[in-house]
């Protein structure tokens, strides 16, 4: 829409044949880069916010699953789902950027299984740091919770490289 505010929409309409079955799945996303909106430079701070409404999954997973917009390592697309969240990135040094993330909402109730009606909670933070120009080293730590129960706790490293 202008320098530093990026709107996103995203839809999909699955129809299996098979199990004579439709479902929807559908989000949003805005993403305000405070430094070139208002001029914050310091921590150059990022914020996105989003919200998704994923009907039952109705789709065979692809080879290599679902990944969540959130965080690829670790999480799966998560259907039957409405939910709020928001993402802080910051830069902390040239080399180190760090994030924090939350997402809030409830599984469907009137679609059933699994969690019917009960809520999810998504933490996230880490950090990355660049340790030379194609190599990154990532550490960060995820929970989720679905009816207030913790269902996957996650805290990992990876390097990732690229040519």
């Amino acid at each position: 829409l202008l320098a530093g505010l990026r709107l996103t929409a995203e839809y999909a309409n699955y129809r299996n044949d098979t199990f004579g079955t439709t479902s929807n799945y559908w989000q949003a996303q805005a993403v305000l880069d405070f430094a070139t909106l208002f001029g914050v430079e310091a921590l150059s701070p990022r914020l996105t916010l989003w919200y998704k409404d994923f009907d039952p999954l109705n789709i065979p997973r692809p080879r290599a699953g679902l990944r969540s917009p959130d965080f690829y390592p670790t999480f799966y697309y998560t259907p039957n789902l409405r939910a709020f969240g928001a993402r802080l990135d910051l830069k902390l040094l040239e080399n180190v950027t760090a994030w924090a993330l939350g997402e809030w909402g409830n599984f469907k109730t009137a679609l059933g299984a699994p969690y019917s009606g009960d809520s999810w909670s998504l933490w996230e933070a880490g950090f990355t740091w660049t340790v030379a120009p194609r190599l990154n080293v990532t550490v960060y730590y995820t929970s989720a919770a679905a009816g207030g129960t913790t269902v996957n706790t996650a805290l990992g490293v990876y390097a990732a490289t690229s040519w």
